[in-house]
């Protein structure tokens, strides 16, 4: 064995650093996953969906919705500014007193799903599907999200919460 590498370390034999050269090169591909082309574990959803839930409860509390709309992908901030989605979102924060409990409890509980889970193409994009609703207090908090496969993660494109 140290007589292998020896050769191959060395340039010894070409051929032979070729065919090792392209054994790597062959496994890395595989290895390297574009991701997005499989629906996450329960656990993963689950941090996902009470992550975006949490961030979504943090803008209507602080009605500054900037950092909702940074971690979003960037379809979603090329369509929507954080003034436009503070907006569309302005009968939670006129609400807030109401809403904010049952959002904070969501975060604390697992979701439901009302629909399997999904992935969908979109344009060649995979797109993640999650329909669902927190059983929280006092009221459920219902929930429509869609996640597209951007650097190396899930991030947020459509946003949908009712109550």
């Amino acid at each position: 064995m140290k007589s292998f590498f020896k050769k191959f370390v060395n340039g010894g034999d070409a051929k032979l650093t070729l065919i090792v050269v392209g054994a790597i090169l062959f496994t890395a591909a595989f290895a390297c996953q574009t991701g997005g082309d499989t629906v996450p574990s329960d656990a993963e959803l689950q941090a996902l969906i009470k992550e975006t839930t949490s961030d979504f409860a943090n803008a209507v509390e602080t009605e500054d919705f900037s950092r909702l709309h940074s971690k979003a992908s960037s379809d979603f901030q090329a369509t929507y500014t954080a003034a436009q989605a503070k907006n569309a979102f302005s009968t939670f924060i006129e609400k807030k007193q109401a809403v904010l409990p049952s959002l904070k409890n969501a975060a604390s509980s697992n979701a439901s799903f009302s629909k399997v889970p999904s992935i969908r193409q979109e344009k060649g994009v995979n797109v993640l599907v999650v329909d669902g609703d927190f059983d929280s207090k006092p009221y459920p908090v219902k929930f429509a999200y869609e996640y597209v496969w951007r650097d190396g993660g899930w991030k947020m494109l459509k946003l949908v919460v009712n109550m």
